[in-house]
């Protein structure tokens, strides 16, 4: 699914994160927390490098593969470097099964979490 990076261990978000935060009437995402629908039936890379958190994923880059070609499609909701990776189809709790639900084929429903920019 991804190049992996190992990094330090904690727990990245605070499960009151509101659903959605809109930047004036642009409804650019800026923190919150979001849906992204990407399809691996073709089983195309997602294009992303993580580091390892205990709970959840960091993306670190983005390259060529689904989620670049999302951000394309997507800009209001496009993924950048610095979001959490919160749940793949469902599934969460620890980085490693993270990376595991990344892997399968079909449809991956990902949950992810926009800090705010400092």
């Amino acid at each position: 699914c991804c190049r992996r990076q190992c990094g330090a261990s904690e727990k990245w978000w605070d499960d009151e994160v509101p659903e959605q935060v809109i930047d004036g009437n642009a409804w650019a995402l800026t923190q919150g927390v979001f849906e992204v629908a990407l399809d691996r039936s073709s089983g195309e890379q997602l294009g992303i490098d993580v580091s390892y958190r205990n709970d959840a994923l960091r993306i670190e880059a983005i390259h060529s593969g689904l989620v670049q070609n999302w951000n394309r499609k997507n800009p209001l909701l496009s993924l950048r470097v610095g979001d959490v990776l919160l749940e793949v189809n469902g599934k969460r709790g620890s980085s490693h099964r993270l990376v595991d639900a990344c892997t399968w084929g079909g449809l991956l429903r990902l949950k992810v979490l926009r800090e705010p920019m400092n």
